[in-house]
């Protein structure tokens, strides 16, 4: 069985994971958020936009900043409007009852963040995705077969955008994909033609590439 490798991880929900009405930038942040929850032993706490967000998510402009944030309050991911300017820190409140864990979760190491300068929001959340079908518990079977037009509509994200940030991870190393193409069981239809069946890629997390690098 493979196991991952011994680092600081959060647990998130598999449902916020496949949510398709967040964007990566808005994930991601939320992956940081429980991070800094599990810090600070609290559903509240305070963030600095130039140390928490703007630095290691890349982001320069202030209003994608804003935008995220409200976008986290719509859908109920924060309880509270969380104003950052030049003169105040603000302060998140997360809401406890989507972010409740149950057994239906993927451990997500905060190394993970670390590598947002090469691999952008889009690489996280792609990780986080695969990492949300594999069962850690299994001695088989460690992977994720979801389809191409499964990824997509769990996470919003268009098919070539799945594909280019694929390549981006397999490169560091940070995925392996098992590609599958036709093949058959040599069955016949009712017109006595070969069967042929397209299985779907097999997505690896290498935990242990992510975190040592």
């Amino acid at each position: 069985m493979t196991t991952k490798p011994k680092s600081q991880f959060v647990k998130i929900p598999n449902g916020l994971i496949r949510d398709p009405n967040l964007s990566s930038l808005e994930y991601a942040l939320l992956v940081k958020f429980k991070l800094l929850q599990f810090i600070y032993r609290s559903d509240k706490f305070l963030i600095n936009r130039k140390e928490h967000i703007k630095e290691p998510f890349g982001v320069a402009d202030n209003r994608t900043i804003k935008k995220s944030l409200e976008s986290l309050l719509k859908l109920e991911y924060i309880c509270n409007e969380v104003i950052i300017d030049s003169h105040s820190i603000g302060e998140v409140h997360l809401n406890r009852k989507l972010l409740t864990m149950n057994k239906n979760y993927a451990c997500i190491y905060g190394s993970l963040l670390r590598h947002i300068p090469t691999i952008d929001c889009t690489g996280v959340r792609l990780v986080s995705y695969y990492e949300s079908y594999i069962n850690r518990s299994s001695a088989i079977n460690q992977f994720c077969y979801a389809s191409i037009e499964t990824i997509t509509k769990e996470t919003g994200l268009a098919k070539n955008t799945i594909i280019k940030y694929n390549k981006i991870l397999c490169d560091k190393g940070f995925i392996s994909v098992d590609k599958h193409k036709l093949g058959t069981d040599y069955k016949y239809d009712g017109k006595d033609k070969i069967v042929f069946s397209k299985y779907n890629n097999h997505y690896t997390v290498n935990w242990d590439k992510i975190i040592e690098s």
